[in-house]
């Protein structure tokens, strides 16, 4: 079995395992992740550990042979015709394996690797051709969004899109670009793609052709399955349904954990999203399963985009949707995403109930109020939920699609920024507020946007000064404590001064 190739060229410096220690010097940002994996890679053990984007799910970290690693980057520089000493730019982070394979290939390959810091418009920092790059959709999207940017994108021979999906939009517009772009499917299992597709030119098209060695199948459901001989791979199950053409290449409809059962009837979620992206440019959607008393399940449709674009959404939904399909509920919030960029599906389906409590019918969303202080909150339902990792992460995102419907300038919007200022300081840095403040935080926000019980606030007015009023306690309460901390870290600090000024006495020259 042959050796694992070291050399590299990275910005035009030849690097080896010789000369790793000395070239990671004041490397920062992504040049120091580089070395990191450079120093991994040169290691005795035979594998790595990679670790999935959790888009669908919880992120989970896998450990791969290095060996694999190499063979898929070998198939895939021999697919995309890349020879020694062709240019290959590294513009995704190395967290995930699309980031990680750029560099496998260009070991294999030998190509000259070009590193700049993973950014939404990669291209504003190359000014030379580039041979072959990686990128995500929103990448190429925001790229594309600049005046210059096709002539940017034009300087790559080969652009490659993966993890995530390219709406009709972004597609016509690539349809339009000379260079090749192509459309991975793959997964972090696979160690990057095992399919592509061309997205542009005479041989443009919806469905993925495997690459040679690559097996496909499908399961009693639809859904796909791999066997990847090169790998190592057999009968390997996703989770995307999937239709199997007769030439060999095949479809994606969407995935199966993406299926929303609505009185028996399935819909596919992913289906749902790229009709109505493909009707409305400039939106991200996420179609999730919420409760129906009678269905079972019906469709909440979350969005983000322009505050104009909702009437054309909804006359889309009504006009273009069978049925069945219609959502139930139309949201419009920041979805969440996960860092390389996709929405997060399990995030948001976290975050619905909140959502959908918050936009139950009445003045405002808002409900009658039964609290007045802090300790009648801590005998409440939300004093036990906002001690909830889930709960802490998401409430942040919930209470800020409030303060579009709230108005900026509203005296409770205003308090509510600055709680939700508060609190994600808090989750970032615990020095910042101890738990107990974290969870007053969280409790007063999720007081604020959910509503506590069925009987509609006749006089908001005074529902919205309760919630104020609350509001306005937890935040001083929480300052407050800061400041005590604040206080006592200052005199602590004037007794070390003291301290240190008594046992060390200064000295001259």
């Amino acid at each position: 079995m042959k050796p694992l190739p070291t050399d590299i060229i990275i910005n035009g410096e030849h690097v080896t395992p010789a000369t790793l220690d000395t070239w990671r010097v004041g490397k920062s940002g992504i040049l120091s992740d580089l070395a990191d994996f450079l120093a991994e890679w040169y290691a005795a053990e035979p594998t790595m550990q990679l670790h999935t984007s959790g888009s669908t799910g919880t992120p989970t970290t896998l450990h791969a042979d290095k060996k694999a690693m190499l063979a898929s980057a070998e198939l895939s520089c021999r697919v995309f015709g890349l020879k020694t000493g062709q240019q290959a730019l590294l513009c995704l982070p190395l967290q995930y394996v699309a980031g990680k394979m750029m560099v496998v290939r260009a070991l294999a390959a030998g190509l000259h690797l070009l590193v700049r810091e993973p950014s939404s418009t990669p291209m504003e920092r190359v000014f030379t051709p580039v041979d072959f790059a990686a990128m995500v959709p929103m990448q190429a999207a925001r790229t594309l969004a600049h005046p210059e940017g096709a002539k940017a994108l034009e300087r790559i021979g080969t652009l490659l899109l993966g993890g995530g999906f390219i709406d009709h939009g972004l597609e016509q517009s690539l349809r339009e670009l000379s260079c090749r772009v192509y459309a991975s499917y793959g997964m972090t299992e696979t160690l990057s793609h095992i399919a592509l597709r061309r997205v542009n030119g005479s041989d443009a098209s919806d469905a993925y052709t495997p690459l040679p060695g690559v097996q496909l199948s499908r399961d009693e459901e639809g859904a796909l399955q791999l066997t990847v001989p090169h790998l190592g791979i057999s009968h390997l199950q996703t989770n995307d349904m999937a239709e199997l053409l007769p030439d060999g290449r095949f479809l994606i409809l969407g995935r199966r954990d993406a299926v929303i059962n609505s009185g028996g009837i399935k819909i596919q979620a992913e289906e749902l999203e790229n009709k109505l992206q493909s009707l409305i440019s400039g939106i991200s959607v996420l179609a999730l399963p919420a409760p129906h008393p009678e269905l079972g399940e019906c469709v909440a449709l979350l969005w983000e985009g322009a505050a104009e674009a909702e009437q054309e959404l909804r006359r889309a939904c009504e006009q273009e949707l069978p049925r069945h399909h219609r959502p139930h509920h139309i949201l419009r919030i920041t979805l969440p995403r996960t860092d390389s960029g996709k929405p997060a599906r399990a995030a948001a389906r976290d975050m619905l109930p909140l959502l959908l409590a918050g936009s139950k019918p009445g003045p405002g969303g808002f409900r009658k109020r039964l609290i007045h202080t802090l300790d009648e909150l801590k005998q409440s339902e939300w004093w036990e939920k906002a001690s909830d990792p889930k709960i802490q992460a998401s409430i942040c995102n919930t209470a800020e699609t409030w303060l579009h419907q709230l108005g900026k300038k509203n005296k409770v919007a205003l308090r509510v920024s600055e709680a939700i200022r508060l609190l994600r300081s808090s989750l970032k840095d615990k020095k910042v507020a101890t738990p107990r403040n974290i969870i007053i935080l969280t409790a007063v926000l999720l007081y604020t946007v959910t509503p506590l019980d069925g009987i509609p606030d006749i006089l908001p007015v005074v529902g919205w000064l309760d919630d104020l009023g609350l509001l306005a306690l937890a935040v001083k309460t929480v300052m407050d404590a800061l400041s005590v901390k604040k206080a006592d870290k200052t005199s602590e600090n004037s007794k070390l001064t003291a301290d240190s000024a008594s046992t060390n006495p200064p000295t001259h020259p």
